[in-house]
């Protein structure tokens, strides 16, 4: 098993694999191997151009909207991953004086992370 070493931003806008793996797993032994960082994608390969998108609450569920809205929750900029052709993606938007990153899955923000910034 491994992992491509990650940036900042990947950790948080993704996850990262091992640290999910040392929450849930117990009794496992990881080996971490270092790669070169010339092998790293930039953000910049990873996302495409950021468009102005819309989180909107429908049917107890928190989804992303790229047309314009007049009820949404939160307004802000939306990057799809280039590596698919679903809405998966990051949304980024000032919540509270704060940036805020929230994970976006086949056009589904993710709801903890909507629930936190509220």
């Amino acid at each position: 098993m491994g992992q491509p070493p990650i940036s900042k931003w990947e950790v948080l806008t993704k996850g990262s694999l091992i640290h999910e793996l040392l929450h849930h797993l117990t009794d496992v032994d990881l080996h971490i191997i270092s790669m070169k960082k010339e092998q790293l994608q930039t953000e910049e390969e990873m996302y495409q151009r950021g468009v102005t998108a819309y989180i909107v609450k429908e049917n107890g569920e928190y989804e992303l909207l790229l047309d314009k809205c007049e009820n949404y929750l939160i307004k802000g900029i939306y990057f799809q991953a280039v590596a698919t052709e679903f809405t998966n993606g990051v949304f980024k938007a000032e919540l509270k004086g704060k940036e805020t990153i929230i994970r976006i899955h086949d056009g589904k923000a993710d709801l903890v992370q909507v629930d936190l910034v509220k």
